[in-house]
């Protein structure tokens, strides 16, 4: 039989006294927490099966969040640097972490970097007031490279834990596209749905300027006004297309329907009488 001192076990029992009040907080709404004095608000955190309540883990893959960005970032640039025709040497390529691009003219360095940083935005929601930027580019030697920024990144896996991306995310991948600081609507590109993305009409780099009659210049509005599609059986878009204005009818439910049939390859067979109706251009 164990035998402890007197002191020992009153240690032992105090010891324990301690640790549960410590605990104490996680019992209690937060706002309630907020109201104790300070040291009464710490707490130890306690394990998903210990707080009680129905919980939902979500993994998000940092390097496959990166490699997309990447992606939408390249896409971007080389969209930016053709429309000032200003060539590069060796193509506009991932490396590493950053997207980099080699001009060919010293003449041209100092306005595709003016070009590039146009494409860098404010990060919004908390950070929005502290300078901070979604993208980094730089000029070394005639190369110019982007790289993402960590507070970038970790905004945007917060915002896939958020946010369900529904259908469309399964067939597109928009990228916000800003000029002088004012946004001029998404270019999209296809998602993990190939065919289903041009199935609907669409071609990678297509800029949607509108929704239904409804402009996508305002940053605060305009994510929210395009995820309204996830919920639409048919939608109306503007799109610009080779400096050429022309409205799109999608048929979402039906695409949606059928990129299920298809799945993640688009390698299905679908009748091409089912196309979604393409609206004359607008102007004509």
């Amino acid at each position: 039989m164990l035998y402890f001192t007197r002191w020992k076990a009153l240690a032992t029992v105090l010891t324990a006294l301690v640790v549960c009040l410590c605990a104490v907080p996680n019992f209690f709404p937060e706002a309630t927490v907020k109201t104790w004095p300070a040291w009464a608000q710490r707490r130890l955190v306690l394990g998903l099966d210990l707080q009680g309540g129905s919980y939902l883990l979500l993994e998000v893959d940092a390097n496959s969040v990166k490699k997309d960005r990447l992606d939408a970032v390249r896409d971007e640039a080389r969209k930016v640097l053709r429309d000032a025709r200003i060539q590069v040497t060796g193509g506009i390529v991932v490396r590493g972490d950053a997207v980099e691009a080699r001009i060919t003219k010293d003449t041209d360095v100092a306005t595709a970097l003016s070009k590039l940083r146009d494409m860098s935005q404010p990060l919004g929601g908390l950070m929005g007031g502290t300078g901070q930027r979604d993208l980094e580019v730089t000029e070394t030697g005639g190369v110019i490279r982007i790289t993402v920024t960590q507070p970038a990144m970790l905004d945007r896996m917060r915002k896939l834990v958020n946010d369900d991306p529904g259908v469309i995310g399964q067939i597109m991948r928009p990228q916000p596209v800003f000029a002088g600081g004012k946004m001029r609507g998404f270019r999209v590109y296809p998602g993990a749905n190939r065919q289903a993305f041009a199935r609907m009409g669409l071609r990678a780099g297509d800029l949607v300027t509108a929704i239904n009659g409804t402009p996508l210049d305002d940053k605060d509005r305009a994510q929210e006004i395009f995820g309204t599609l996830n919920s639409s059986t048919e939608a109306r878009v503007t799109i610009t297309r080779a400096n050429r204005q022309q409205d799109l009818v999608l048929n979402i439910a039906q695409i949606a329907a059928e990129a299920e049939q298809l799945g993640p390859g688009g390698d299905g067979n679908i009748p091409m009488e089912q196309a979604p109706v393409e609206a004359p251009p607008s102007g004509e």
